[in-house]
């Protein structure tokens, strides 16, 4: 039988918090799929531009960044790593928070605005440039974690960029 794992754990709290959810949940889950024989891991993280150590997302920036590691030494040919900027998209049966609610709101205009026009070349910016990342639907994230589990990918990391590709 073949085995293949996506993880896709991520919260937001303060730094400790962020770096046991982001970080070692899913480093847990990629050393146990690794002792149980998966085949392929798939692993959900994020992009992030350049930061100062000192920011607020820094436990969150540091566990994504520590389990991409781990997935990459413990699966290093049959691993896919997908780094999605915000995702955007639909929940059924929830009622979100306001900030959530906007941002799934704009995100069908984020998206093609940052992908068709200059304004995306500002996302290599220190700090700001995640602003100008084209954000990630949901649909698309799946899909390629779906395509991740059961095939070899065209590259081990897909950006946003490779992500949207799947959106189709």
């Amino acid at each position: 039988t073949t085995l293949q794992v996506v993880a896709t754990i991520g919260a937001f709290g303060d730094y400790e918090t962020m770096k046991r959810f982001n970080g070692d949940a899913n480093i847990t889950v990629a050393e146990e799929a690794a002792a149980a024989g998966v085949k392929r891991m798939v692993f959900v993280s994020a992009s992030f531009p350049p930061f100062p150590a000192s920011i607020p997302l820094r436990g969150y920036i540091e566990g994504k960044q520590a389990a991409e590691e781990r997935v990459r030494a413990l699966f290093p040919n049959s691993h896919s790593i997908l780094k999605p900027s915000v995702i955007f998209g639909k929940q059924e049966g929830v009622t979100p928070h306001p900030l959530i609610a906007a941002v799934r709101a704009l995100g069908p205009m984020q998206e093609p605005l940052m992908t068709n026009t200059p304004l995306g070349k500002l996302s290599t910016l220190p700090v700001f440039g995640g602003v100008f990342l084209p954000w990630s639907p949901v649909e698309a994230v799946a899909k390629a974690a779906a395509e991740g589990a059961v095939r070899e990918l065209s590259t081990l990391t897909l950006l946003p960029s490779d992500i949207a590709v799947f959106k189709h």
